[in-house]
Order: C-alpha cells, then structure tokens, then sequence
C-alpha cells in the first residue's frame, strides 16, 4: 500500500496533524494547500485500515470504521495479493521461504554482512557470508535499467522481482527498474 493522501481535514484523525493544519490555515495557506502540506508529513496516512478484501470498507469492518479505507483498497488488498502469484505479498512470502530453507537459513539469518558496490548510485548491495555459502542481495533504486560493475560472479539465482532476471556476466549485472535479485555467489 502507498500512504494514503487525504483529500480533507475531515478525514484525518491524527490531532497533531490536525493542530499543524490549523497552524497552516491561521498562517494564509488556502485549505488546498494546507491540506497538502501536512499530508507529506501526517502519521495518518500509515494507519487507514488495513484492505482485507475488496468489500464494503476493504473487509475491515461491517460497519463504517474510524477512517476510510485506502482510496485504492478495491485494487489492493489482501485477498486479491493472496491469489496473484507476482503480488507482493506472494514476493514477501518467497523471501521467507528461502531464508528459512535449510540450504540457507545460517547464511542468511546470521551470516556476517559485507556491503559491495558501494560507488553505485541507486544501488544497495551486500553478500551474506556463512555455512561455506555465500549469498548476495543486490537492489535497484533506479526508475531505469542500469548496468552496474561488479566482481560478484552469479553461481545460482534464488530470488527474483523479475521473471526474466540475470546473473552477472562479464564483470557487470545489468538491473532493471527497481529489481531486487539474490543469488549465491
């Protein structure tokens, strides 16, 4: 869920949000304004209720809850992410699966931690060193594809965000737009 953007005071519950849009409004700044101001910094948009399903008030409740559900609750909830294979939901429980494999739950539970391509922007990279194994986590914050330099040479590929994902080759890993890959090395 992205957080979610309040279109009026009315729906906000928090009071320091509510005190900062007040601050906004006795300060000159139209209620349009206002409203966008303390959205970016509001805790409210963490807490609507969670989307279960894609009923009446995302199956939280049967009856109205203290706030609305996310605008986009009918799109993305946890009914619909348990059915879809690529869902996030599906991804975050891959991720569990194989760091609880026997093959490499000691490598990647309490393996020690070397970061790697440190000079790459919109890169975070590390190995998991551990049990004789050695397995690298590397992330893409790039809205891009980007080609990264590395001396990480790709044994095996474990997990994914892509269907179509690479290993290194050739001195490089070419990542595309926010992937997510881990491999053992």
């Amino acid at each position: 869920m992205t957080n979610t953007v309040f279109e009026s005071i009315d729906d906000v519950d928090d009071i320091s949000t509510k005190n900062h849009y007040s601050i906004a409004i006795n300060d000159g700044l139209s209620p349009e304004d206002a409203i966008k101001a303390v959205n970016r910094y509001s805790r409210d948009n963490g807490r609507v209720p969670f989307p279960w399903t894609a009923g009446e008030w995302g199956g939280f409740s049967s009856v109205k809850p203290w706030m609305k559900p996310h605008p986009e609750y009918i799109r993305f909830n946890a009914e619909d992410e348990a059915k879809d294979a690529n869902s996030v939901l599906s991804y975050y429980k891959k991720m569990i699966t194989l760091r609880k494999s026997d093959e490499y739950v000691e490598t990647l539970s309490v393996g020690s931690i070397e970061p790697t391509m440190l000079d790459c922007d919109d890169v975070i990279a590390y190995t998991r060193i551990g049990n004789g194994k050695t397995v690298a986590v590397v992330c893409s914050f790039s809205p891009y594809p980007i080609e990264v330099k590395t001396d990480l040479v790709g044994k095996k590929l474990l997990l994914s965000n892509y269907e179509d994902a690479s290993l290194p080759a050739n001195g490089a890993i070419s990542l595309q737009p926010f992937e997510a890959i881990v491999f053992e090395v």
